[in-house]
């Protein structure tokens, strides 16, 4: 096992004297940790912990560790995970219990102490009088760190970490150091959320599901608590499944959108999504289109925004809550940091043959404009590229899915990436499709020929598979190209 880190007497200093105070000897209120099961993970986290050596070894390997993913993981299984879940915080107390800048950074501390505090029961199961003693010790000293850094007016528009110390205050005994539940520091982290104005972070869904996910644990421990939180709670959490509801599909899964996962249907249902049309207000600040019609087919274009550009021009459909034109995906954090692989795996899929629609590299956000003519939807894209600028014209019917594209250059290929267990037949100009779930559909292009090539698709827990992309070279400055299921 290695040494502890070496730390500086500022650090030690600051994390034995300053952040001392009673230790708690229980929680008066338990909050639910949302559990992340599947084999996979789990079986990566048994080899993981297997190891002589649990140092990480990457990025996402020290997120990993130090955010706790592995928490949840763990404490889906019930009792059979708790002697692994037991001897991995064995060793995170003794090699980083003190504080040290990279490990006890915000936004790291606070998904460790909320995911500390709702497994508290299995943390402390089988552990012995002073093991538990120091569990509640630590999640006491992070709680007092992130008042300190809060009420220092440091990260005040951190919500994750404004929400962990609420929290916090909500499940421990008073303590002054962490602070009341009700605070101005909360209202103020909330009141942007409430009025319609989402993190940069949330351009990842799975990063607003988390917040999601702690937004309702606070509400239930005010409830249980008999506490009344502010207004501003309730209405954070409201637009925020609206958000997560306008991303996810009708099958409850969220869309395949270009560099992102899917974390299941069941992860989205616990926090209950609202599907509503009132939700494209909030995804176009975010860097998502939506143009979707009255038969339950819906086109969910990337636009990029000015803090990333990462999959820009990609789209994605789904007909019936089926997904009918994907994108390649990634593999989720947790197994990123798992798995040594996966680090090659995410650089390959970040590159914009994985990440985007267009052979071109977008040089600001697109513009979408959306109308309606003779009942069939439209969206008109503009694209900012460094081979030029890229207009292309969707419409959607009951029954089909229409596109012209316009570029400024000939060598602006269009990709369509499709499901994995598709099968593909080209003849000419026409592309017949079969879906692993029967349903058929066929793409008839002019003005461009069409070819098949490999991709691949990646799941959350790290599963990588081979799936096709459609690659539409054209021969003109504009072509059209129509994708019509049965």
């Amino acid at each position: 096992m290695p040494r502890p880190l070496r730390q500086s007497g500022r650090a030690r200093f600051y994390h034995d004297i300053q952040l001392r105070g009673p230790i708690p000897s229980a929680l008066l209120y338990e909050p639910d940790l949302p559990p992340r099961s599947g084999p996979a993970l789990l079986e990566a986290v048994y080899d993981w912990a297997g190891q002589e050596d649990l140092t990480p070894q990457t990025r996402a390997g020290e997120d990993m560790l130090h955010r706790f993913d592995w928490l949840p993981i763990l404490a889906a299984t019930g009792a059979e995970g708790q002697d692994t879940m037991s001897q991995i915080l064995h060793y995170w107390l003794d090699v980083y219990g003190r504080y040290t800048p990279a490990v006890w950074r915000p936004q790291r501390t606070a998904i460790r102490l909320v995911r500390m505090l709702g497994a508290i029961g299995p943390l402390t199961a089988t552990a012995d009088g002073p093991f538990r003693e120091r569990i509640f010790d630590v999640i006491a000293r992070q709680a007092r760190h992130l008042g300190r850094i809060l009420k220092g007016g440091k990260e005040r528009t951190q919500i994750t970490a404004i929400l962990a110390r609420t929290l916090a205050s909500l499940c421990l005994p008073e303590d002054r150091q962490i602070g009341a539940p009700v605070s101005p520091r909360l209202t103020a982290g909330l009141r942007p959320i409430a009025q319609g104005s989402l993190p940069n972070a949330w351009r990842d869904p799975n990063e607003a599901l988390e917040t999601l996910e702690i937004l309702l644990q606070v509400e239930a421990a005010f409830r249980a608590r008999r506490l009344s939180p502010p207004a501003e709670l309730a209405e954070a959490i409201k637009v925020a499944r609206l958000y997560l509801g306008g991303l996810t599909g009708e099958d409850g899964h969220l869309l395949p959108l270009p560099g992102r996962y899917d974390p299941g249907a069941e992860a989205l249902a616990r926090v209950t999504p609202v599907r509503r049309p009132e939700a494209a207000a909030l995804l176009e600040p975010m860097g998502y289109a939506r143009l979707q019609s009255s038969a339950s087919s819906m086109l969910t274009a990337d636009l990029g925004t000015r803090q990333e550009l990462f999959g820009t021009g990609a789209i994605c459909l789904s007909v019936h809550g089926a997904p009918r034109i994907v994108n390649c995906g990634r593999p989720s954090r947790t197994a990123e940091g798992l798995l040594g692989r996966m680090t090659a795996w995410t650089e390959a899929l970040s590159a914009p043959a994985a990440t985007s629609g267009l052979d071109a590299v977008a040089v600001r956000p697109a513009t979408a404009e959306t109308t309606e003519e003779n009942g069939v939807r439209h969206l008109v894209l503009t694209y900012p590229t460094g081979a030029g600028i890229v207009r292309r014209a969707f419409a959607l019917g009951p029954d089909r899915l229409t596109a012209i594209s316009r570029a400024s250059s000939r060598d602006i290929y269009e990709r369509l990436h499709l499901p994995y267990k598709t099968g593909i037949e080209i003849d000419g100009g026409e592309v017949h499709l079969i879906y692993a779930d029967g349903v058929t559909a066929g793409l008839r292009v002019e003005g461009a020929s069409v070819s098949r090539d490999e991709s691949v698709g990646a799941w959350q827990d790290g599963t990588i598979v081979k799936t096709e992309q459609l690659i539409l070279r054209p021969h003109a400055d504009s072509f059209q190209w129509a994708f019509i299921w049965h």
